[in-house]
């Protein structure tokens, strides 16, 4: 990966980690699942480190030791700190500190990703009517181009809100196909049937705008930033793993 190398003993403390992880959330993921996972989390993070290095920064000498000064004090002393490493799976402190190293650079080139993403967007503001059958979905379909009343249906459907979506953003839609038909409205028009894992949407566009993103929505563009910068950087990468077990590049996922 462009010169740059994970430690067997990092590789080690991350499995660790993320094996303590799981075994406090019960998510009963395998051995292989966790190794497979711990190597994927320090690729992701390794070509974060890169594209940080790549935009002019690499956390300094003096910068990795503030940030471990504050880990020490927060572990309450360095003999305390140093014993939760080693539990950790961290051989030494200087294996700890290159992990420690990157993992700065990787959070500065995330942060970096998502102060690219724009504060202002094209938004509909959208109703909808949501059925779980098909053939109900068409019925209300047919009903409509009839010239039913939406909001009337909708309030059928949905007596609480009638159906009324607010503002919404791209990227935040369940599929795609869903967002590209919403967007593809003109206001005061309504969409064909629209399957979803949610069921059968038809959806009626209100108006149209620019408007800064709501915090719920910025975090789903952000990581949607951030998965698409990754897969681009790794399907741009040459990945080697060299461990003495069977795990290796192939098969893991190259989202975050």
């Amino acid at each position: 990966m462009n010169g740059e190398s994970i430690l067997l003993a990092e590789w080690q403390a991350e499995v660790q980690r993320l094996q303590q992880a799981v075994d406090t959330l019960d998510a009963g993921w395998d051995e292989g699942t966790v190794q497979q996972e711990a190597l994927r989390s320090l690729i992701v993070e390794t070509l974060l480190a890169q594209g940080a290095e790549e935009a002019g920064y690499r956390p300094s000498i003096h910068e990795v030791q503030s940030r471990y000064a504050a880990l020490v004090a927060e572990a309450g002393g360095e003999a305390a700190l140093r014993a939760r490493l080693r539990a950790l799976g961290y051989p030494d402190t200087e294996t700890f500190l290159q992990a420690l190293q990157r993992a700065m650079a990787a959070a500065w080139m995330r942060e970096r990703i998502a102060q690219q993403v724009p504060q202002v967007v094209e938004h509909v503001q959208a109703r909808q009517i949501l059925v779980y059958t098909e053939q109900e979905a068409q019925a209300v379909y047919a009903r409509l181009q009839q010239g039913a009343d939406f909001v009337g249906l909708a309030r059928l459907y949905d007596p609480e809100t009638w159906g009324y979506l607010g503002w919404m953003p791209r990227k935040v839609w369940p599929t795609q196909e869903m967002e590209d038909v919403v967007f593809s409205l003109e206001p005061d028009t309504f969409s064909p049937v629209i399957s979803s894992p949610l069921g059968y949407h038809i959806v009626y566009v209100i108006a149209r705008e620019s408007r800064p993103l709501a915090p719920w929505a910025r975090r789903l563009w952000v990581q949607d930033a951030l998965e698409t910068w990754i897969r681009e950087a790794w399907s741009q990468s040459e990945v080697e793993v060299f461990l003495p077990f069977e795990v290796s590049a192939q098969g893991v996922s190259h989202g975050p």
